[in-house]
Protein backbone atom coordinates (compact mmCIF):
# COMPACT_ATOMS: atom_id res chain seq x y z
CA UNK A 1 0.00 0.00 0.00
CA UNK A 2 1.34 3.40 -1.02
CA UNK A 3 1.47 6.10 1.66
CA UNK A 4 0.87 9.53 0.10
CA UNK A 5 2.47 11.12 3.17
CA UNK A 6 5.78 9.25 3.05
CA UNK A 7 8.05 12.04 1.87
CA UNK A 8 9.71 11.58 -1.52
CA UNK A 9 10.09 15.31 -2.24
CA UNK A 10 12.74 17.52 -0.64
CA UNK A 11 11.35 19.68 2.17
CA UNK A 12 11.99 22.98 0.40
CA UNK A 13 9.99 21.79 -2.62
CA UNK A 14 6.98 20.47 -0.69
CA UNK A 15 3.66 22.29 -1.18
CA UNK A 16 2.61 24.26 1.90
CA UNK A 17 -0.85 22.63 1.84
CA UNK A 18 0.71 19.16 1.69
CA UNK A 19 2.81 19.90 4.76
CA UNK A 20 -0.22 21.29 6.60
CA UNK A 21 -2.35 18.23 5.86
CA UNK A 22 0.52 15.87 6.70
CA UNK A 23 1.38 17.46 10.05
CA UNK A 24 -1.79 18.98 11.51
CA UNK A 25 -3.98 17.04 13.92
CA UNK A 26 -6.88 18.95 12.36
CA UNK A 27 -6.48 16.85 9.21
CA UNK A 28 -6.04 13.49 10.93
CA UNK A 29 -9.46 12.40 9.63
CA UNK A 30 -8.47 13.20 6.04
CA UNK A 31 -5.10 11.45 5.83
CA UNK A 32 -6.21 7.79 6.06
CA UNK A 33 -9.11 8.48 3.70
CA UNK A 34 -6.84 10.02 1.07
CA UNK A 35 -4.61 6.94 1.24
CA UNK A 36 -7.63 4.66 1.09
CA UNK A 37 -8.97 6.25 -2.08
CA UNK A 38 -5.58 6.45 -3.79
CA UNK A 39 -4.98 2.73 -3.22
CA UNK A 40 -8.49 1.74 -4.35
CA UNK A 41 -7.62 2.05 -8.05
CA UNK A 42 -4.62 1.30 -10.20
CA UNK A 43 -2.40 4.42 -10.42
CA UNK A 44 -2.36 5.95 -13.88
CA UNK A 45 0.49 8.42 -13.36
CA UNK A 46 3.91 7.39 -12.06
CA UNK A 47 4.45 10.94 -10.78
CA UNK A 48 1.20 11.20 -8.81
CA UNK A 49 2.76 11.08 -5.34
CA UNK A 50 5.57 13.45 -6.33
CA UNK A 51 3.07 16.00 -7.63
CA UNK A 52 0.75 15.48 -4.65
CA UNK A 53 3.60 16.49 -2.36
CA UNK A 54 4.77 19.42 -4.49
CA UNK A 55 3.45 21.49 -7.39
CA UNK A 56 0.28 19.52 -8.13
CA UNK A 57 -1.31 19.19 -4.70
CA UNK A 58 -4.64 20.82 -5.59
CA UNK A 59 -5.10 19.02 -8.91
CA UNK A 60 -4.25 15.66 -7.31
CA UNK A 61 -6.77 16.29 -4.49
CA UNK A 62 -9.34 16.99 -7.22
CA UNK A 63 -8.52 13.69 -8.96
CA UNK A 64 -8.82 11.74 -5.71
CA UNK A 65 -12.14 13.41 -5.03
CA UNK A 66 -13.44 12.50 -8.49
CA UNK A 67 -12.28 8.92 -7.96
CA UNK A 68 -14.41 8.72 -4.81
CA UNK A 69 -17.39 10.31 -6.56
CA UNK A 70 -17.30 7.94 -9.53
CA UNK A 71 -16.96 4.90 -7.30
CA UNK A 72 -19.91 6.10 -5.23
CA UNK A 73 -21.94 6.50 -8.43
CA UNK A 74 -21.25 2.81 -9.16
CA UNK A 75 -18.85 3.25 -12.07
CA UNK A 76 -15.95 0.93 -12.67
CA UNK A 77 -12.77 2.93 -13.27
CA UNK A 78 -10.63 1.34 -15.98
CA UNK A 79 -6.91 2.11 -16.10
CA UNK A 80 -5.85 1.11 -19.61
CA UNK A 81 -4.72 4.44 -21.04
CA UNK A 82 -2.87 7.47 -19.71
CA UNK A 83 -5.42 9.99 -21.01
CA UNK A 84 -8.03 11.22 -20.44
CA UNK A 85 -7.75 10.82 -16.67
CA UNK A 86 -10.77 8.52 -16.20
CA UNK A 87 -12.42 5.80 -18.23
CA UNK A 88 -15.78 5.12 -16.56
CA UNK A 89 -17.81 2.00 -17.26
CA UNK A 90 -21.34 1.23 -16.12
CA UNK A 91 -23.24 -1.51 -17.91
CA UNK A 92 -22.83 -0.91 -21.65
CA UNK A 93 -21.99 2.78 -21.17
CA UNK A 94 -18.43 4.09 -21.36
CA UNK A 95 -17.57 7.71 -20.53
CA UNK A 96 -14.20 9.47 -20.52
CA UNK A 97 -13.45 12.25 -18.03
CA UNK A 98 -10.58 14.71 -17.96
CA UNK A 99 -9.90 16.42 -14.62
CA UNK A 100 -9.25 20.15 -14.98
CA UNK A 101 -8.27 22.85 -12.50
CA UNK A 102 -7.96 26.61 -12.85
CA UNK A 103 -4.63 27.60 -11.37
CA UNK A 104 -2.84 30.80 -10.32
CA UNK A 105 -0.63 32.60 -12.80
CA UNK A 106 2.69 30.93 -13.61
CA UNK A 107 5.19 30.86 -10.74
CA UNK A 108 2.74 32.52 -8.32
CA UNK A 109 1.49 31.00 -5.09
CA UNK A 110 -2.09 31.37 -3.90
CA UNK A 111 -2.35 34.02 -1.19
CA UNK A 112 -3.22 32.85 2.31
CA UNK A 113 -6.99 32.75 2.70
CA UNK A 114 -7.19 34.33 6.15
CA UNK A 115 -4.77 37.11 5.21
CA UNK A 116 -6.92 37.99 2.19
CA UNK A 117 -10.08 38.09 4.32
CA UNK A 118 -8.42 40.17 7.05
CA UNK A 119 -7.31 42.77 4.49
CA UNK A 120 -10.81 43.26 3.11
CA UNK A 121 -12.74 46.33 4.27
CA UNK A 122 -16.35 47.37 3.85
CA UNK A 123 -15.21 49.92 1.29
CA UNK A 124 -13.29 47.51 -0.98
CA UNK A 125 -15.26 44.29 -0.39
CA UNK A 126 -17.83 44.78 -3.16
CA UNK A 127 -15.23 45.75 -5.78
CA UNK A 128 -12.97 42.86 -4.69
CA UNK A 129 -15.78 40.31 -5.10
CA UNK A 130 -16.80 41.76 -8.47
CA UNK A 131 -13.22 41.64 -9.78
CA UNK A 132 -12.55 38.14 -8.42
CA UNK A 133 -15.83 36.89 -9.90
CA UNK A 134 -14.85 38.13 -13.36
CA UNK A 135 -11.33 36.78 -12.96
CA UNK A 136 -12.76 33.39 -11.96
CA UNK A 137 -14.85 33.21 -15.12
CA UNK A 138 -11.80 34.00 -17.25
CA UNK A 139 -9.67 31.42 -15.41
CA UNK A 140 -12.26 28.65 -15.75
CA UNK A 141 -12.76 29.50 -19.42
CA UNK A 142 -9.04 29.38 -20.15
CA UNK A 143 -8.61 26.01 -18.47
CA UNK A 144 -11.55 24.50 -20.36
CA UNK A 145 -10.37 25.92 -23.68
CA UNK A 146 -6.88 24.49 -23.20
CA UNK A 147 -8.39 21.03 -22.63
CA UNK A 148 -10.61 21.41 -25.70
CA UNK A 149 -7.45 21.85 -27.78
CA UNK A 150 -6.21 18.41 -26.65
CA UNK A 151 -8.60 16.75 -29.16
CA UNK A 152 -9.23 13.70 -26.99
CA UNK A 153 -12.01 12.57 -29.34
CA UNK A 154 -9.37 11.61 -31.94
CA UNK A 155 -7.82 8.98 -29.66
CA UNK A 156 -8.77 5.51 -30.89
CA UNK A 157 -10.03 4.34 -27.50
CA UNK A 158 -12.14 7.49 -27.02
CA UNK A 159 -13.81 7.67 -30.44
CA UNK A 160 -17.59 7.30 -30.29
CA UNK A 161 -17.87 7.88 -26.54
CA UNK A 162 -18.94 10.86 -24.42
CA UNK A 163 -16.26 13.13 -22.94
CA UNK A 164 -16.71 15.16 -19.75
CA UNK A 165 -14.42 17.95 -18.61
CA UNK A 166 -14.51 18.05 -14.79
CA UNK A 167 -13.32 21.38 -13.40
CA UNK A 168 -12.71 22.98 -10.01
CA UNK A 169 -11.29 26.46 -9.31
CA UNK A 170 -7.99 26.67 -7.43
CA UNK A 171 -6.59 29.91 -8.87
CA UNK A 172 -7.34 31.94 -5.73
CA UNK A 173 -7.74 31.09 -2.05
CA UNK A 174 -11.34 32.39 -2.19
CA UNK A 175 -12.20 30.87 -5.58
CA UNK A 176 -14.45 28.30 -3.90
CA UNK A 177 -16.66 31.12 -2.62
CA UNK A 178 -18.26 31.32 -6.05
CA UNK A 179 -21.02 29.00 -7.20
CA UNK A 180 -21.48 27.63 -10.70
CA UNK A 181 -23.47 30.66 -11.96
CA UNK A 182 -20.47 32.26 -13.69
CA UNK A 183 -19.61 28.99 -15.37
CA UNK A 184 -23.20 28.55 -16.61
CA UNK A 185 -23.00 32.01 -18.15
CA UNK A 186 -19.77 31.15 -19.96
CA UNK A 187 -20.77 27.67 -21.12
CA UNK A 188 -24.06 28.70 -22.69
CA UNK A 189 -23.36 32.36 -23.47
CA UNK A 190 -26.34 33.55 -21.44
CA UNK A 191 -27.17 35.81 -18.54
CA UNK A 192 -30.45 36.80 -16.99
CA UNK A 193 -32.49 39.41 -15.17
CA UNK A 194 -35.07 38.41 -12.59
CA UNK A 195 -37.90 39.98 -10.68
CA UNK A 196 -40.89 39.05 -8.53
CA UNK A 197 -44.35 40.15 -9.64
CA UNK A 198 -46.97 41.49 -7.22
CA UNK A 199 -48.01 37.93 -6.38
CA UNK A 200 -44.48 36.91 -5.44
CA UNK A 201 -43.92 34.79 -8.55
CA UNK A 202 -40.36 34.76 -9.81
CA UNK A 203 -39.78 35.74 -13.45
CA UNK A 204 -36.43 35.20 -15.18
CA UNK A 205 -35.60 36.86 -18.47
CA UNK A 206 -32.58 35.26 -20.13
CA UNK A 207 -30.51 37.04 -22.75
CA UNK A 208 -27.51 36.21 -24.91
CA UNK A 209 -24.07 37.57 -24.08
CA UNK A 210 -21.07 37.73 -26.38
CA UNK A 211 -18.07 38.13 -24.10
CA UNK A 212 -16.59 38.20 -20.59
CA UNK A 213 -14.18 40.90 -19.44
CA UNK A 214 -11.62 41.74 -16.82
CA UNK A 215 -9.43 44.84 -16.77
CA UNK A 216 -6.77 43.07 -18.80
CA UNK A 217 -8.59 40.46 -20.86
CA UNK A 218 -11.71 39.84 -22.94
CA UNK A 219 -12.85 36.39 -24.09
CA UNK A 220 -15.81 35.24 -26.19
CA UNK A 221 -18.69 33.63 -24.32
CA UNK A 222 -20.37 30.34 -25.20
CA UNK A 223 -17.99 27.40 -24.72
CA UNK A 224 -20.55 24.98 -26.11
CA UNK A 225 -20.60 27.00 -29.33
CA UNK A 226 -16.86 26.74 -29.97
CA UNK A 227 -15.46 24.67 -32.82
CA UNK A 228 -15.22 20.97 -31.85
CA UNK A 229 -17.05 21.55 -28.55
CA UNK A 230 -19.74 19.14 -29.74
CA UNK A 231 -17.33 16.38 -28.70
CA UNK A 232 -17.57 17.56 -25.08
CA UNK A 233 -20.81 16.04 -23.80
CA UNK A 234 -20.86 17.95 -20.53
CA UNK A 235 -18.83 20.01 -18.08
CA UNK A 236 -18.82 18.90 -14.45
CA UNK A 237 -18.17 21.52 -11.76
CA UNK A 238 -17.60 21.53 -8.03
CA UNK A 239 -16.20 24.00 -5.53
CA UNK A 240 -16.19 21.39 -2.75
CA UNK A 241 -13.59 18.89 -3.95
CA UNK A 242 -11.12 20.13 -1.35
CA UNK A 243 -9.37 18.76 1.71
CA UNK A 244 -12.35 19.81 3.85
CA UNK A 245 -14.51 17.21 2.08
CA UNK A 246 -12.05 14.47 2.99
CA UNK A 247 -11.92 15.69 6.59
CA UNK A 248 -15.71 15.63 6.97
CA UNK A 249 -16.23 12.21 5.41
CA UNK A 250 -13.22 10.86 7.29
CA UNK A 251 -14.82 12.11 10.49
CA UNK A 252 -18.10 10.36 9.59
CA UNK A 253 -16.16 7.14 8.99
CA UNK A 254 -14.57 7.39 12.42
CA UNK A 255 -11.04 8.17 11.27
CA UNK A 256 -8.60 10.49 12.97
CA UNK A 257 -8.43 12.17 16.36
CA UNK A 258 -11.62 11.54 18.35
CA UNK A 259 -11.36 14.99 19.97
CA UNK A 260 -11.96 16.78 16.68
CA UNK A 261 -15.28 18.52 16.19
CA UNK A 262 -16.32 19.97 12.82
CA UNK A 263 -19.01 22.51 12.09
CA UNK A 264 -20.11 22.99 8.49
CA UNK A 265 -21.90 26.18 7.46
CA UNK A 266 -22.96 27.30 4.03
CA UNK A 267 -25.59 27.89 1.42
CA UNK A 268 -27.68 25.28 -0.38
CA UNK A 269 -29.89 25.12 -3.46
CA UNK A 270 -33.42 26.39 -2.81
CA UNK A 271 -36.01 24.24 -4.61
CA UNK A 272 -38.78 26.83 -4.18
CA UNK A 273 -39.60 27.85 -7.79
CA UNK A 274 -40.08 31.46 -6.64
CA UNK A 275 -36.89 31.68 -4.61
CA UNK A 276 -34.15 34.09 -5.69
CA UNK A 277 -31.75 33.37 -2.83
CA UNK A 278 -30.27 30.11 -1.50
CA UNK A 279 -31.06 28.52 1.86
CA UNK A 280 -28.62 28.70 4.77
CA UNK A 281 -27.49 25.54 6.56
CA UNK A 282 -25.32 24.70 9.54
CA UNK A 283 -24.63 21.39 11.25
CA UNK A 284 -22.14 19.46 13.35
CA UNK A 285 -20.44 16.85 11.19
CA UNK A 286 -21.34 13.33 12.27
CA UNK A 287 -23.88 14.53 14.84
CA UNK A 288 -26.54 16.48 12.94
CA UNK A 289 -27.44 17.55 9.44
CA UNK A 290 -27.68 15.47 6.25
CA UNK A 291 -25.58 12.38 5.66
CA UNK A 292 -22.83 13.60 3.38
CA UNK A 293 -22.15 11.85 0.09
CA UNK A 294 -19.11 12.41 -2.08
CA UNK A 295 -21.29 13.65 -4.94
CA UNK A 296 -23.06 16.35 -2.93
CA UNK A 297 -22.16 19.74 -4.36
CA UNK A 298 -21.36 18.60 -7.90
CA UNK A 299 -23.13 20.03 -10.94
CA UNK A 300 -23.08 18.65 -14.48
CA UNK A 301 -23.94 20.99 -17.33
CA UNK A 302 -25.00 19.21 -20.48
CA UNK A 303 -24.00 20.39 -23.95
CA UNK A 304 -27.13 20.98 -26.09
CA UNK A 305 -24.96 20.41 -29.20
CA UNK A 306 -23.27 17.22 -27.99
CA UNK A 307 -22.65 14.38 -30.43
CA UNK A 308 -23.02 11.90 -27.57
CA UNK A 309 -25.45 12.83 -24.82
CA UNK A 310 -25.25 11.55 -21.24
CA UNK A 311 -28.23 10.10 -19.39
CA UNK A 312 -28.50 11.96 -16.09
CA UNK A 313 -29.62 8.73 -14.40
CA UNK A 314 -26.02 7.53 -14.67
CA UNK A 315 -25.13 10.21 -12.09
CA UNK A 316 -28.19 10.19 -9.81
CA UNK A 317 -26.77 12.17 -6.86
CA UNK A 318 -25.69 15.39 -8.58
CA UNK A 319 -27.33 18.48 -10.07
CA UNK A 320 -27.92 18.34 -13.82
CA UNK A 321 -28.27 21.57 -15.79
CA UNK A 322 -29.61 22.04 -19.33
CA UNK A 323 -30.09 24.99 -21.65
CA UNK A 324 -33.03 23.86 -23.76
CA UNK A 325 -35.52 26.66 -24.45
CA UNK A 326 -34.15 28.32 -21.32
CA UNK A 327 -31.85 27.08 -18.57
CA UNK A 328 -33.29 24.55 -16.12
CA UNK A 329 -31.86 22.11 -13.61
CA UNK A 330 -32.64 18.88 -11.80
CA UNK A 331 -31.24 19.08 -8.28
CA UNK A 332 -31.04 16.56 -5.41
CA UNK A 333 -32.78 17.36 -2.14
CA UNK A 334 -29.58 18.64 -0.55
CA UNK A 335 -27.25 20.45 -2.93
CA UNK A 336 -24.69 22.69 -1.19
CA UNK A 337 -23.65 25.70 -3.24
CA UNK A 338 -20.82 26.88 -1.00
CA UNK A 339 -19.66 26.02 2.51
CA UNK A 340 -16.95 26.47 5.10
CA UNK A 341 -15.82 23.82 7.61
CA UNK A 342 -14.54 24.91 11.00
CA UNK A 343 -12.44 22.37 12.90
CA UNK A 344 -12.09 22.47 16.68
CA UNK A 345 -10.08 20.32 19.10
CA UNK A 346 -12.06 19.45 22.24
CA UNK A 347 -10.78 17.78 25.40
Amino acid sequence: MTDLFKNIVQTEKQHKSYKMVRDSVGYSCARPLLNEIYNSVKPIDNNFVQQFQSTGFDSRIWELYLTAVFQEQKFRIARLYDRPDFELIKGQQKIFVEAVTSNPSFNREVDDKMEVIENLTEENFEQFIYSLSNESTIKLAGSLYNKLRENYWNLEWVKGHPIILAIEPFHHSLAQWFSDSNLISYLYGIDNNWYHDKNGKLHIDAFEIKEHKTQNKTIPSGFFNLENSEYISAVLFSNSGTISKFSRIGKIKGYGDKNLKMVREGQMYNSDPNASTPLIFSYIVGESGPYEKWAQGISMFHNPNAKYSIDRNLFPDILHGYNDNGFHAFAPDFHPIQSETKIFITH
